[in-house]
């Protein structure tokens, strides 16, 4: 469902519920829009420290911006996950564990267990970007994003989108669409919408933003 007269209040609570948020910037119009998405995860990560916050940028990151944030922040490479085993031994005595690495191979050794223990106390599953809500900021249409739609579509479809842009080529593909075509930048408009969400800033994040507006005025 798209919601045209999006509600901030609306939107304020579905990034405080959601679990996970992932953010996705464009590589169109920069450092601004690199710059909005920087700072708006700068921002979620001070106001929301117990949840998982993911930045997704394909490209190089701005000159202007590589002193306000960590390049390990910035995934660009979508393709690959972790894998996660949990082991429920609850009821029995283990109290050891050993592993070793050797050729590929990654072998642990959990004991004592009962001679019967259930093998399917023992799970496996691939982690790595499944968010609860989407932010996408400055992407007109996903499918413009190439490889890392291809990559993300799984995932995207079962998120709620947030769709930032401030142009009217936009295709309204969220679940919530804020386009705002008289924004003067993705920076300003971010830094409008995280007051009205009320997110905490931090001195990164202003810099961010700052950096963002002015690579958009005109002398």
């Amino acid at each position: 469902m798209q919601i045209e007269n999006y509600d901030n209040n609306q939107i304020a609570e579905l990034l405080r519920d959601a679990k996970s948020v992932g953010i996705i910037a464009s590589r169109l119009n920069q450092p601004d829009t690199f710059c909005a998405a920087s700072g708006l995860y700068l921002m979620l990560k001070n106001t929301f420290e117990d949840k998982e916050i993911k930045l997704i940028y394909k490209g190089d990151i701005p000159t202007e911006c590589s002193n306000l944030i960590n390049s390990e922040d910035v995934h660009a490479n979508v393709d690959e996950r972790d894998l996660v085993v949990t082991v429920n031994y609850k009821g029995t005595s283990a109290s050891k564990v050993q592993y070793s690495t050797e050729d590929g191979v990654f072998q642990f050794r959990l004991g004592p267990v009962p001679k019967y223990f259930d093998l399917g106390n023992i799970q496996s599953v691939l982690s790595g970007f499944d968010f609860d809500v989407v932010v996408t900021i400055g992407i007109p249409d996903l499918e413009v994003t190439g490889s890392l739609y291809s990559s993300l579509k799984h995932e995207l479809s079962s998120a709620k989108i947030v769709n930032i842009d401030n142009t009217g080529l936009n295709k309204r593909f969220g679940s919530v669409n804020v386009i705002d075509t008289q924004a003067s930048s993705l920076s300003t408009l971010v830094f409008n919408l995280a007051a009205e969400w009320k997110l905490k800033p931090t001195a990164k994040s202003a810099k961010m933003l700052l950096v963002g507006v002015s690579s958009t005025s005109i002398d």
